[in-house]
C-alpha cells in the first residue's frame, strides 16, 4: 500500500469515516488487494459492526497475519462483539505477546478477562493500560467497568425495589383475590 492511501485511511479512521475506507478498498481492483487492504478493509466494517464480514477478512489473511498484532487486535475485536469470549482472549492474548506495548491490546485483554472472571488476568492488564496509556486508562475504563461498590449499590436498590413491588402485588392479591379458575389448567 502506498503511503498516501495509508496516511487517508488513518485521517478517515480517526475522524470516524470507516464508510469511505470501504468504498476506497472496494474501489480497488481485486488483484491490488493486498493484506494490508484486506487488513484496513476488516477494521473499517468492524468499527461499521459489520464483524461477520471483518472475521471473514480477517480469516482470509490469517497465514499472513501470524505475527502481526493488529490482525490478532482485529480478529479479537470480532470475536469480543461477537461475543465468542474465549476466542477474543485467545486473540487478545497473542496481540499483547506480540506487542506488549499496545495499551489498546490490553484494555481488551482486561475487558475479555472480567467478562471470563479471571481477576488475576483482569488486573495485570488494568495496571498495564494505566502505565501505558494514562488517557486511555482515565477516557475508557469508567465506561465500561462498574466499580463494585457502585454494582454493590444498584444491587441493593434493585432488591430494595423488587421486594416493594412484589409486596405490592401480594397485597393486591390480598385485596381482591383473582378466580380461582385463573390457576387451574384448560
Amino acid at each position: 500500500m502506498n503511503e498516501q492511501l495509508r496516511a487517508q485511511f488513518e485521517a478517515w479512521h480517526e475522524q470516524d469515516e470507516h464508510q469511505k475506507i470501504v468504498d476506497a478498498v472496494l474501489a480497488l481492483p481485486p488483484e491490488e488487494r493486498g493484506y494490508e487492504e484486506t487488513g484496513q478493509l476488516a477494521r473499517a466494517y468492524n468499527n461499521l459492526g459489520e464483524l461477520e464480514a471483518a472475521l471473514e477478512l480477517l480469516l482470509s489473511i490469517a497465514e499472513q497475519g501470524r505475527e502481526d498484532f493488529r490482525w490478532h487486535y482485529r480478529v479479537g475485536y470480532s470475536y469480543f462483539y461477537l461475543h465468542q469470549n474465549e476466542r477474543a482472549a485467545a486473540a487478545f492474548d497473542r496481540a499483547v505477546a506480540l506487542n506488549p506495548e499496545d495499551a489498546h491490546s490490553w484494555f481488551f485483554v482486561a475487558l475479555v478477562s472480567r467478562t471470563l472472571g479471571n481477576r488475576g488476568r483482569f488486573e495485570l492488564a488494568k495496571e498495564r493500560v494505566q502505565a501505558l496509556d494514562p488517557e486511555l486508562f482515565e477516557q475508557e475504563f469508567p465506561k465500561v467497568i462498574v466499580p463494585n461498590s457502585i454494582r454493590r449499590r444498584r444491587s441493593t436498590r434493585l432488591k430494595r425495589i423488587s421486594g416493594s413491588i412484589l409486596g405490592c402485588i401480594l397485597w393486591s392479591f390480598t385485596k381482591s383475590s383473582p378466580p380461582t379458575s385463573m390457576w387451574t389448567s384448560a
